[in-house]
């Protein structure tokens, strides 16, 4: 009888096209799930009790050919019909490392950290589950600029000429439009943390253009005219007369700015103002329309005029303190503010399902150098990781209630 990690693993490695590719797939995989301790290749070969598995496992994940793009299409597929998506979710992922010669390393800042380590860093694309579940379905891997010149590391881990640097903003929206405009996932708001990306607004104003939604983190120098503009928040807490001078703002503004107005103008740091109990301590939150601002084009040559994106930012106050502690903008007009908030627990969420397949699933065990090896690894823990996600409806309840309990 086939057992139900089999039939995944025959279904999702349905494209690769000779049978010992898929043999040594659903090996991989399977010591990906079974294997105790970390997921070496060594560890992993042992579970197979055949001569010379270690040799075949490391030639299929870093040097066989077979295209990892279909496997994460088929696995999108299975992920929509089990979780049904209320969001896509972009999160960091970083895989530590000790040398310089693997695919992407660099001495370099990990946001999700705080802090600069020697490591890899990957974005992922999850599915946020209407139930609670997350799985990871699509990977980029973020390249140093100093790897744009490095001839040496470039030849050493296989790395196409076409892969260079690009930023934060653009790794995401190509995530997006693989699912979206390729796999034809369905609808779902984009949800990502943008805090240490400088061109958020890039991203908000291509998402709009798009007809996608979004909520994403940003900081406070988030640039934005104020105002209501042709898409008026509805459903929103009443604008109190701090809020409106500052809607009379002439130019685009940092969001920083609208705190800072709230702050002078208003009797207290948020008088006047609705507030709602979120995670258990006084805060309040306020949404209000803006118009980010960007320049034309993706990467311009020279400065252009700026275009108005209707949005709104949603700041998230607590009580008695003189400024906010998070920033948001979305494009979602038609969400209460405590509604925004349930959907960026789906970040977390999905964070939460990234760290469990590292501690249970090798997802940063790999010591492979090539890029496509790395690929090839990342894909094969996210079917590792299906096999306990899918048809399990609910499985993040617990998560969610600890995130609004943090």
């Amino acid at each position: 009888m086939v057992d139900e990690l089999t039939e995944l693993c025959q279904d999702l490695l349905s494209s690769l096209p000779r049978r010992d590719q898929r043999r040594w797939g659903l090996a991989y995989i399977h010591g990906l799930v079974s294997c105790r301790g970390r997921k070496s290749i060594q560890n992993m070969a042992a579970l197979v009790e055949e001569r010379g598995a270690d040799q075949s496992l490391q030639q299929f994940v870093n040097q066989s050919p077979w295209d990892w793009r279909p496997v994460r299409g088929r696995l999108a597929e299975r992920a929509v019909a089990a979780l049904r998506p209320r969001a896509w979710v972009v999160n960091e992922v970083v895989f530590p490392k000790t040398g310089r010669h693997s695919v992407g390393v660099e001495y370099q800042f990990a946001g999700s950290l705080g802090r600069a380590v020697n490591c890899q860093l990957g974005l992922a694309l999850s599915a946020a589950g209407a139930g609670g579940g997350a799985l990871p379905l699509n990977w980029r891997l973020q390249l140093p600029r100093a790897w744009d010149g490095d001839a040496d590391r470039r030849r050493r881990t296989y790395l196409p000429d076409e892969e260079r640097h690009r930023p934060l903003w653009a790794l995401v929206l190509e995530l997006v439009d693989e699912a979206v405009r390729e796999w034809r996932l369905p609808a779902a708001p984009v949800v990502a943390d943008l805090r240490h990306c400088g061109d958020a607004e890039r991203l908000a104003a291509a998402l709009h253009e798009r007809g996608v939604g979004y909520l994403l983190r940003v900081n406070s120098a988030f640039t934005a005219r104020f105002g209501h503009g042709s898409s008026p928040a509805r459903r929103s807490v009443p604008v109190p007369a701090a809020l409106r001078a500052a809607h009379r703002l002439p130019e685009a503004q940092r969001v920083s700015a609208l705190a800072d107005a709230l702050a002078t103008r208003s009797r207290g740091p948020v008088a006047g103002l609705e507030g709602r109990a979120a995670g258990g301590r006084s805060s309040h939150l306020l949404t209000v329309p803006i118009s980010p601002q960007t320049a034309r084009g993706p990467l311009p040559r020279r400065p252009a005029p700026p275009r108005s994106v209707p949005a709104r930012l949603l700041l998230r106050w607590p009580a008695g303190q003189p400024q906010p502690e998070s920033f948001w903008v979305t494009n979602l007009h038609r969400r209460l503010p405590q509604e925004l908030v349930e959907l960026w627990l789906t970040h977390a969420v999905a964070d939460r399902q990234l760290g469990r397949m590292r501690e249970r699933f090798g997802l940063t065990d790999f010591e492979g150098r090539s890029y496509r090896g790395w690929h090839h690894h990342v894909t094969l823990a996210s079917v590792a990781a299906a096999s306990r996600v899918l048809g399990r409806p609910g499985v993040g309840e617990l998560v969610r209630e600890r995130v609004l309990a943090d």
